[in-house]
């Protein structure tokens, strides 16, 4: 993932929620209608050989870097946090607890 995309990276003022208008109805269409979004990787796709793919560097994260980089053209660089998760997720440990 680009630096420029890593939510860590990002200002209250860059992800406060008072200054994003944001419509939650309207997000599957518009991830529906991102170019990853048509195609989503499968551990099960045929042309992918387990022997000889490590599947979460080689499929899973470059899909993943594409989908963030589509979002944040379309919603602005608050939405590269869509793979943030506390613990060890996709994007390292992500926001505190509380």
């Amino acid at each position: 993932m680009s630096k420029t995309f890593h939510p860590a990276e990002l200002t209250w003022d860059e992800v406060d929620p008072a200054d994003r208008p944001f419509d939650p109805a309207s997000v599957a269409r518009v991830v529906r209608s991102l170019g990853p979004a048509r195609q989503v990787p499968s551990r099960l796709d045929p042309d992918f050989d387990p022997t000889r793919v490590n599947w979460a560097w080689d499929v899973a994260k470059p899909w993943s870097d594409a989908m963030t980089h589509m979002l944040v053209q379309h919603y602005g660089r608050w939405a590269a946090g869509w793979r943030w998760s506390l613990g060890e997720g996709d994007v390292d440990g992500g926001p505190p607890g509380t």
